[in-house]
């Protein structure tokens, strides 16, 4: 991780050689697509189909983007855990 990007850009950022700093970025993109849909949905008075259609094309992105690191990304082997399961 890197707090030399933070003095020179206010807003911390990852080390590109930090093992999740895809995920992390990932998880940004993910985070934007929630906020969007959150302010959205902040602006409605009232429910309706209509709405509730626009939050769901916002918030699939995102869900689709989590599943992704879940699945992919999130798959690190300690290596303790893996020497134990070869004896």
């Amino acid at each position: 991780m890197s707090s030399e990007n933070l003095e020179t850009t206010n807003t911390w950022q990852p080390d590109p050689a930090w093992d999740y700093y895809l995920a992390w970025h990932s998880l940004q993109y993910a985070k934007s697509q929630i906020e969007e849909a959150l302010t959205f949905m902040a602006g409605e008075e009232f429910g309706s189909a209509t709405a509730d259609e626009e939050i769901k094309q916002l918030l699939e992105p995102a869900k689709d983007k989590l599943t992704e690191i879940i699945d992919d990304e999130l798959n690190f082997v300690d290596v303790e855990d893996d020497e134990s399961n070869d004896e």
